[in-house]
């Protein structure tokens, strides 16, 4: 497995979310959509990785679950949410420190014809139980594109203590 970054992580989950959206969007007929869905997805990040100051973390158990709220207006606008969090997520260390890793994420999107909103919040916490080490992750972006294709509003402010990569 290839090493990324927390914070380009977070951005390939932006723009995952953003393709799944979109993809949903190009299918879906506007009387199927408009009254909302959800969807619920589920992970077993059992054996996962988390690089730390501290070192490898293997997940010992927990899930992570995501659910996507869309609504298609008859106007032709798309409302897509999308929430994520880590259930019970635990892992252990090569030295058996032991560590919860809670967070979750959430974003927004708004697309109207030709304009387009986006906000997404990230937070991944790494706790360290006892004496270990705790690391945190804060993330928050955020971009509206006119009807023109121009980005007005672009926010992108990245908090992290200690260095943590998901691998």
């Amino acid at each position: 497995m290839s090493r990324i970054s927390i914070k380009s992580w977070l951005a390939a989950t932006t723009a995952a979310v953003a393709l799944v959206g979109g993809a949903t969007l190009a299918t879906a007929s506007p009387a199927s959509g408009a009254a909302g869905g959800a969807t619920i997805i589920r992970t077993d990040e059992t054996g996962e990785v988390v690089v730390c100051d501290d070192g490898v973390l293997t997940v010992t158990s927990g899930v992570f679950k995501i659910v996507v709220h869309e609504t298609l207006t008859p106007n032709g606008g798309y409302h897509l949410g999308v929430e994520g969090n880590a259930q019970g997520v635990k892992a252990v260390a090569p030295t058996g420190a032991t560590y919860q890793l809670p967070g979750g994420f959430w974003m927004e999107m708004n697309v109207t014809p030709g304009a387009t909103t986006q906000t997404e919040t990230d937070v991944f916490n790494v706790i360290g139980q006892g004496s270990a080490p705790n690391f945190t992750v804060r993330g928050v972006t955020h971009t509206t594109v006119n009807a023109n294709g121009n980005v007005t509003a672009s926010v992108d402010h990245l908090t992290a203590t200690g260095n943590c990569i998901h691998s």
